[in-house]
């Protein structure tokens, strides 16, 4: 667990976007579980993650977040209200980050006062990109 002013991190899940669900439910498309592969340079991505947390107090804090990459920046800042003790979850929305060229992708966070930590980090590399072929329908007998 990484400690960072009131909260304690547990799990960070980077992916492209994040979809509310019915039942209170979230989606997690598009998750980058190794290097990210690029096709070339320059390279626009969108990003969003997933954090889970477990604070230490009750009350209004500032939460801030931070994806950054060789060539780009993109920052978020929140106020958060928490009510309760207990793991809980915040789903991030989608930023934009360019990326120009190879090197460490980084997620950092910032509560209040606290310092910059970095949560999460991957890396992007260029390469062949594969895609999946269409699946081909089997008539039924």
């Amino acid at each position: 667990m990484i400690k960072i002013g009131s909260f304690s991190i547990g799990s960070v899940v980077l992916c492209e976007l994040i979809r509310p669900e019915a039942n209170n439910k979230l989606s997690i498309l598009g998750v980058y579980s190794a290097d990210i592969l690029v096709p070339q340079f320059p390279a626009q991505l969108g990003l969003s993650a997933y954090i889970e947390f477990t604070p230490s107090k009750i009350g209004p804090c500032r939460v801030e977040y931070r994806f950054s990459a060789p060539g780009g920046t993109s920052e978020l800042n929140s106020e958060v209200e928490i009510v309760a003790l207990g793991q809980s979850a915040m789903p991030l929305p989608t930023v934009p980050l360019m990326v120009t060229e190879a090197g460490p992708l980084k997620v950092d966070m910032k509560i209040d006062d606290s310092e910059w930590t970095t949560i999460l980090e991957k890396r992007v590399i260029q390469g062949a990109v594969e895609t999946f072929p269409t699946p081909v329908e089997v008539p039924s007998p």
